[in-house]
C-alpha cells in the first residue's frame, strides 16, 4: 500500500515533508501516492493535537562542541501508562545542544531520573570521548538530588523556570512535540 491515508498514521502522522525524507533515506517504505490537493487534505487527529502552539522567539546560544550542554526535563504524570514500557507514567528527555541529538526514556516515579539521567551520561561520554560540561534543568523538585551528584562530577548546572518555553525552550519544546505526536496517534485509534 502507498496512500497516504495509511502512511501518514503509521509514520505518528507526521507531515509531508518528513514522510517524503523517510522514503529517501529508507527502503522500509514505498514511495507515498500524495493526495491531489496536499494542502486541503486534513488530518482530524493532526488538527486536534495541535490545537496550541507556543513559540519561544527568542535566539538561542549555540554549543561549540558536542555534550557542552544538554536540555533535559522530566513530562507526567499520565493517566494512562506506556504501553510495552512497563506502565511508566513519567518520560524524561535530553537534547546535546550541538549536534541536537535526543534521547527519551520512560520511568515510573520521578525518584528514578537520576539512576536514568547517570546511565546516560555514562554511556555517552565513553561513546563519544568527551565529557557533560554543563546541564539545563528546570528548578522542579526531581532535580535535587540530580544536581548534587552533577556537581561532584564537575557538570555545571544551569536552572530554568519549570514548564516554560521562555527559558526551557529545547527541552518544552521536545516534550510537546512528543505529546502532540501521542495524542495523534490516540485520537486516530479512538482511544482515551
Amino acid at each position: 500500500h502507498n496512500d497516504w491515508a495509511i502512511w501518514h498514521p503509521w509514520l505518528a502522522h507526521v507531515g509531508w515533508d518528513l514522510t517524503e525524507w523517510t522514503y529517501q533515506v529508507t527502503n522500509s517504505i514505498p514511495q507515498i501516492k500524495w493526495p491531489l490537493k496536499k494542502l486541503q487534505t486534513l488530518c482530524e487527529p493532526c488538527v486536534q493535537s495541535k490545537q496550541i502552539r507556543i513559540t519561544c522567539k527568542l535566539p538561542l546560544e549555540k554549543a561549540l562542541e558536542l555534550l557542552a550542554w544538554l536540555y533535559t526535563d522530566i513530562w507526567g504524570l499520565y493517566a494512562i501508562p506506556a504501553f510495552g514500557k512497563d506502565k511508566a507514567i513519567y518520560f524524561w528527555t535530553a537534547t546535546c545542544e550541538k549536534s541536537r541529538y535526543r534521547w527519551v526514556g520512560f520511568i515510573h516515579k520521578k525518584d528514578q531520573f537520576l539512576l536514568e539521567f547517570l546511565k546516560l551520561k555514562t554511556e555517552v561520554e565513553l561513546c563519544l570521548g568527551k565529557r557533560i560540561k554543563a546541564v539545563w534543568l528546570d528548578s522542579s523538585g526531581e532535580n535535587i538530588t540530580l544536581v548534587k551528584h552533577l556537581w561532584q562530577y564537575s557538570v555545571a548546572i544551569k536552572f530554568t523556570t519549570a514548564y516554560t518555553l521562555l527559558y526551557n525552550s529545547v527541552a518544552e519544546r521536545l516534550n510537546h512535540i512528543l505529546v502532540q505526536m501521542a495524542k495523534s496517534m490516540l485520537f486516530h485509534l479512538k482511544l482515551p
